[in-house]
């Protein structure tokens, strides 16, 4: 948003109520941008409000049970994917998916659906049931995965 021209700023602006500690940042949401975010217990480092959204929480506002463990392991899942060499390597990738179910279920969730998903046009676009070879990894690694899950 910092990136609009200030005249379409300023018209979301003003079709915008803040509440909260939006409202309790400033009254307009153009003031709010430039100020530090008013939100109790933030600590003595402020916050700007302009990188604050409803959507994904600050990670130095997680002081709830699992903080951003299910990011970091949503994140070390990412950059680990293409380096597995052996089927060895399945007891690390097993072990952080089983684990992402405990630091957030919906994650997990959203995660299998999503495995779920690409399966599935995988099989519409290529009308096959038979996964690829290079599939069968992941498949048993989701499948023993969620076995350790439930």
């Amino acid at each position: 948003m910092l990136l609009l021209p200030g005249s379409v700023l300023n018209k979301i602006s003003s079709a915008l109520t803040l509440i909260g500690s939006g409202h309790d940042t400033a009254a307009t949401l153009v003031e709010a941008f430039s100020l530090p975010w008013e939100a109790a217990g933030s600590g003595p480092i402020p916050f700007p409000f302009a990188f604050v959204n409803g959507v994904n929480p600050t990670a130095i506002m997680m002081h709830n049970g699992y903080g951003v463990s299910a990011n970091l392991i949503l994140l070390l899942l990412i950059l680990l994917a293409g380096s597995q060499k052996t089927w060895k390597s399945a007891i690390p990738f097993t072990i952080l998916l089983a684990s992402l179910a405990l630091a957030n279920e919906v994650d997990f969730a959203i995660l299998y659906a999503g495995i779920f998903l690409v399966m599935l046009i995988w099989m519409i676009r290529n009308r096959s049931l038979r996964p690829p070879a290079s599939a069968w990894f992941w498949i048993i690694v989701v499948v023993v995965a969620g076995g350790f899950a439930m």
